[in-house]
This record gives C-alpha cells, structure tokens and sequence, in this order.
C-alpha cells in the first residue's frame, strides 16, 4: 500500500460526488436548521435553559444523519471496483489484492473526516457564537469530544459497511445490508442484552462506540478491545472476499 495508492482510491471516493454531496449538504441542512431555530429562539427571547452545545443538541443535530452518509459511502467504497468490474484492471497493476483493500480502507478513513468538515465548523459556529440562554458554555474540550463521538461513529459503521460492501461486491445490497445492520439491528441487540451479564454487555459495539466516544464508568480499554474486534472481524472477513474472489 503507497500514497499513491491511496491518493488513487480517495478520489475515487470523491469522485462520487452525488454520495459524498449529498452526505455533506444533509448534515449541513439538518446542523444549519438547528441553528436558525435556536437563533430565531434568542431573537425573540424565548431561548430560557435550552442552549447550544449540549450532547442532546449534537444527536440530534447531525448523528443520525452522519451514520447514514458513512455508511452509504463505506458500502460504495468496498463493493465499488467489483461491482462495476474494474478491479481486474487494477489488479493489472501489480498490486496486492490485500493492499488495495488497506488502501480502500485508510481512503474512507480520510474521506469521512473530509464529509464531516463542514458541519464541524458549522457545530462550533453554535456552540460558541450564538446564544445559549441559561446554559454555560461548552469549552473546547466538551466541543471536541462530541465531534470526535460523531466521528468515531462513522468510522466505525462506516468500516463495517465497507466490509459488506466487499463481501457482497454489488453496490445496491451491500448498501441495503449495511444500513439496518448498523441502524437497527445493532441498536436492537442492545435492547435485548438487559439480562445478560454486565461484562458482556460491555463487549457489544454499541456500548463500545459511546465509552470511546463520550466516556463512561466502564473499560476503556474493553471498549476499545470489543470495538477492535467487532471491526477487524468485518474488515478481516472482506479481506478474504478480496483475495480469494475471482475478476
């Protein structure tokens, strides 16, 4: 895997502009609508204890809307070369069917930061440019681990989305797999976990993703090993699909 190579897959990524487009303007336009009321809230005085800055605000404002951008683009990165049979000709290249694969993963990796950007700035711009009412400032430090929550959501997902995607080497299923993975059956594992044994609710993704993310009482390092695991299991499975498969 070179720099080139990397280069090479992230404007590949890019260059599916209506995806990377649309994952940017939907952030933006769910973050920009948040914003408008909570000014148009201040304006007329109305804002009271409600305030910009908060974890309910940064949910709602973009989280939701981020996992389904990461993971649409993950699906598309992983299944987008087979699917529209251009990886045999890379493969003429002399390259690795193992280190094209890394650099299909370290191109998201950079991709998503890019797509995040935008509604980053614009989050900042909230939490510390408009009014809040009764409720104190975040600090940088507060700002910076909700960004960094939301990025680690859509990498997370994002990669396992890749993954399916070069598991099943066809754009269209590997998105409609990979959303109600993330989405809903994940999000329901969680639910039904409530009598299970404490340490192993620990070890389950979702769990995971939210200490890394915004902290908790529990490991960090267990949640960083089950969030370790969980991906590198998806990642090293369309490992396999990529090196074996036939072009």
């Amino acid at each position: 895997m070179t720099a080139a190579t990397i280069r090479a897959e992230l404007r590949k990524i890019t260059g599916r502009r209506a995806v990377l487009w649309g994952a940017v303007v939907a952030q933006l336009l769910v973050f920009g609508g948040v914003l408008v009321d909570r000014a148009v809230q201040a304006v007329r005085g109305e804002l009271g204890g409600a305030g910009l800055g908060g974890e309910a605000w940064v949910l709602r404002g973009g989280l939701v809307v981020t996992l389904i951008g990461a993971v649409v683009i993950g699906a598309q990165t992983g299944s987008y070369d087979s699917a529209n049979g251009t990886f045999r000709f890379l493969l003429l290249s002399g390259r690795s069917r193992i280190a094209l694969f890394a650099a299909r993963v370290v191109a998201f990796l950079v991709a998503v930061v890019l797509v995040l950007l935008p509604s980053a700035a614009l989050f900042a711009l909230g939490a510390f440019a408009l009014p809040r009412g009764s409720e104190p400032a975040p600090g940088v430090g507060a700002a910076a681990s909700y960004l960094w929550a939301g990025l680690l959501d859509a990498w997370v997902y994002g990669l396992i989305a890749l993954a399916i995607g070069a598991l099943l080497r066809s754009n269209g299923p590997a998105i409609a797999i990979a959303l109600p993975l993330n989405l809903v059956a994940f999000p329901l594992l969680l639910q039904v976990s409530g009598t299970w044994n404490p340490r192993l609710v620990e070890l389950l993704l979702p769990v995971a993703v939210v200490r890394l993310g915004l902290g908790g009482e529990t490991s960090a390092l267990v949640a960083a090993a089950a969030v370790l695991l969980w991906v590198g299991a998806f990642l090293a499975a369309g490992a396999w699909r990529t090196a074996a498969a036939e072009y």
